[in-house]
């Protein structure tokens, strides 16, 4: 029995020293948890424009104002980069067609967009992003398919957010 509780001992001994020098190693190497690599220095203060309001503006500002070095401005004339949201197009088409009744959609969600420095300079000419979804459709089940086409434009709102980030990394 004073041999069992010896080898527990040590092996938890090891296991412990084993986890503590991986927590250094991934530290030293420069890993992190889940976050934004800081953008260029032009985003430290943004303006985000749009011609109308959309439902991309709020979980576009929401995912740069998490960024490191990133403010999001009120006032464009402060501001050091501008993000125009030239268009933002949000589309449901019909995709299949049984018996006279919808069974298929698609959601569509376009964004043109550019980025100008403060004295109007072209930081990133129009980007297109395009992000396409189908879903099927029962009418018997209208609730629980609401939800669901609610749920899947959340994610495509958030899909196109870090795209738009993703663009914004070309930036120096």
């Amino acid at each position: 029995m004073y041999g069992c509780s010896v080898i527990k001992k040590d092996t938890i001994s090891i296991f412990n020293t084993m986890v503590i020098l991986s927590s250094i190693f991934f530290a030293a190497c420069g890993f992190h948890l889940r976050g934004y690599a800081p953008l260029s220095d032009v985003f430290t203060q943004t303006y985000i424009y749009a011609k109308k309001d959309n439902d991309l503006i709020k979980p576009l500002q929401q995912a740069l104002q998490s960024m490191q070095k990133v403010n999001i401005s009120n006032d464009k004339e402060q501001a050091s980069a501008v993000i125009t949201i030239e268009k933002f197009t949000q589309r449901r088409n019909v995709l299949t067609v049984k018996k006279n009744t919808v069974s298929e959609y698609e959601l569509q969600y376009r964004v043109i967009f550019n980025v100008k420095s403060k004295d109007e300079k072209l930081l990133l000419a129009s980007q297109t992003i395009l992000i396409e979804r189908d879903f099927t459709f029962n009418e018997n089940d209208v609730l629980s398919k609401e939800m669901e086409e609610q749920q899947i434009r959340k994610e495509m709102l958030d899909d196109m957010v870090q795209r738009i980030i993703g663009r914004l990394y070309s930036i120096e």
